[in-house]
């Protein structure tokens, strides 16, 4: 056994297994997750082996996710069921039949496939034995919909036409590239990481050299500027979601043919260690691409659950185990390629007009000779990294109480424009200025280059802070003794090659272990702010008296 199959096991919480962002679900602990599934699948292989046919009630997009579900495990059913009448006679290739119509004798059973709160209503009308019934939890659907991302061995085999040629590595000659393309649909913070592996990859590579990526919107603005990038073509990965393989492989492989397939690549590289999204996977197949470089599903025990099958649709498939920082990891794949790393450090950029403003803003600001600007980021996309809004005011009265010259500057997007309102209010401090949601990304790292110190949530603006040199107090939930292979890990994600401290809990709340597996906020507000204080007194003594 691997030692990172045992680390991961050490740690592994006993029952979370998904968190919810919108319309998105995230898989985040996966072991917990196969348990589930297999505890389901044996359910439910169970029912039906005590029932002569199978039969679904509901015929909507949820009786989709339980057909498909049902057949991967060979259980085969016979039509679907509705309460109501309906036009459709058939859904999905089976019979539709209304529930007045049918017979229902002791040799069916009867899988509900719709929504929860509609399972009180079937199960009053329709007087069943509710042992013809199998009547799934919330988290049951939520496992049959996950699985319809994976790509698991029952679906692979209908993709064998998409695997490609295995390449040996010493058939891989960097300089011979000259159309590389680039799949990095991930956040703020990962690209801003992935970005010195872009920069050294070019560097390794031949003069005449194209390198094409292929992002998210938010990142965009910087891509742009990026002096190693040719050609930046945007991928929203909230509009084209898909919440299975059949439909993500519609909407890759037509996005591929309006943006990618004009230009015939030499390389595709996928980014992405702990997970690489389905999505990120299909464009890079459809992209025709001749070599498709990603890291390998072998690499840890939660990618091999998520990212399933990856590495059959992979050329050059990466192994990387060791727990590293993403900067090191992603410089990791120019050394395996047999490249040289000439420098780690981060890049960003903003426009001389993101100066001007950012100067503009800040005309009013008063520091003397005692004053620091200090970024304050009181938010994050991921509830669990969310300090509470009462920590930080405790902060800010303490720090102004031991130095009223400094000004803090509330940043982030339009969801900490509340955060900041509150902040100043609550605590009638003149030198907060709140300039959430009110600028550009371009703006808010002009501001983050002219501060003292970072102090907040581990965020895309974390990595701004770094590339600019700019000290970081980070306010994590990812508990001391954690996995460090973890999402929330400061081993992965700690502000790179800038003076930093780690605040974190000492320990992980009930329910939680390899790191907070919370839908809210929750190991992460054990840290007081008393603690941050401290951390801030021993680690940035100047920013409590200017004369250190």
């Amino acid at each position: 056994m691997s030692s990172v199959k045992v680390i991961y096991d050490n740690y592994a919480s006993d029952d979370v297994v998904f968190v919810h962002s919108g319309r998105l679900m995230m898989i985040v602990n996966p072991r917990r997750f196969i348990e589930k599934k297999e505890e389901l699948i044996n359910s439910l292989t169970t029912f039906a082996g005590s029932h002569e046919e199978v039969y679904l009630w509901g015929a909507g997009k949820l009786g989709k996710y339980v057909k498909d579900f049902l057949e991967e495990i060979n259980i085969h059913p016979k039509g679907f069921i509705v309460s109501k009448v309906s036009n459709e006679r058939f859904y999905l290739d089976l019979p539709i039949m209304q529930y007045d119509e049918m017979s229902i004798y002791g040799g069916i059973g009867i899988v509900l496939s719709l929504g929860n709160q509609y399972h009180e209503e079937v199960l009053s009308n329709s007087n069943l034995d509710l042992s013809h019934m199998f009547i799934p939890s919330q988290e049951m659907y939520e496992i049959m919909g996950a699985s319809q991302r994976i790509i698991s061995d029952y679906r692979v085999s209908a993709l064998e036409k998409l695997f490609p040629y295995k390449i040996k590595l010493e058939n891989i000659s960097l300089r011979d590239w000259r159309e590389i393309l680039i799949i990095c649909i991930e956040n703020i913070g990962d690209v801003i990481m992935y970005l010195p592996f872009i920069r050294e990859l070019r560097k390794n590579c031949a003069l005449d050299v194209n390198i094409t990526v292929v992002v998210q919107p938010q990142v965009k603005i910087f891509m742009e500027l990026c002096p190693y990038i040719d050609t930046v073509i945007v991928y929203d990965y909230r509009k084209y979601f898909a919440s299975d393989i059949h439909g993500a492989i519609e909407i890759s492989k037509m996005f591929s043919e309006a943006h990618l397939c004009q230009v015939q690549y030499d390389v595709v590289f996928i980014q992405g260690w702990y997970n690489i999204h389905i999505e990120s996977l299909l464009l890079a197949v459809f992209s025709s691409a001749t070599v498709r470089v990603g890291f390998s599903e072998t690499n840890m025990p939660a990618k091999a659950i998520l990212n399933r099958n990856f590495d059959k649709f992979l050329s050059v498939a990466i192994k990387s185990t060791a727990p590293m920082h993403e900067v090191e990891r992603n410089l990791y794949i120019v050394k395996f390629l047999r490249g040289k790393v000439y420098s780690s450090g981060l890049d960003f950029w903003h426009t001389a007009e993101d100066e001007r403003l950012a100067s503009k803003i800040l005309s009013g600001v008063k520091l003397g000779d005692e004053g620091k600007m200090i970024a304050i980021v009181p938010y994050a996309n991921d509830p669990r990294r969310v300090w509470d809004k009462h920590n930080y005011l405790e902060l800010l009265l303490a720090l102004h109480g031991i130095n009223q010259k400094n000004y803090y500057l509330i940043l982030g997007g339009v969801e900490t424009v509340r955060i900041g309102d509150y902040l100043i209010k609550e605590s009638n401090i003149n030198n907060i200025i709140n300039l959430a949601g009110k600028t550009s990304l371009g703006i808010v790292s002009a501001v983050i280059k002219r501060c003292s110190l970072y102090i907040g949530s581990n965020t895309g603006l974390t990595h701004i802070a770094a590339a600019w040199k700019v000290p970081v107090i980070e306010i994590i939930c990812h508990p001391v003794g954690g996995d460090p292979l973890e999402y929330s890990s400061p081993i992965r994600y700690h502000a790179w090659e800038t003076k930093y401290s780690i605040v974190r809990p000492d320990h992980a709340l009930p329910g939680c272990g390899a790191t907070c597996y919370s839908e809210t906020p929750h190991c992460i507000n054990l840290i007081k702010a008393d603690d941050v204080l401290s951390t801030i007194k021993c680690e940035h003594p100047g920013i409590i008296n200017s004369k250190l």
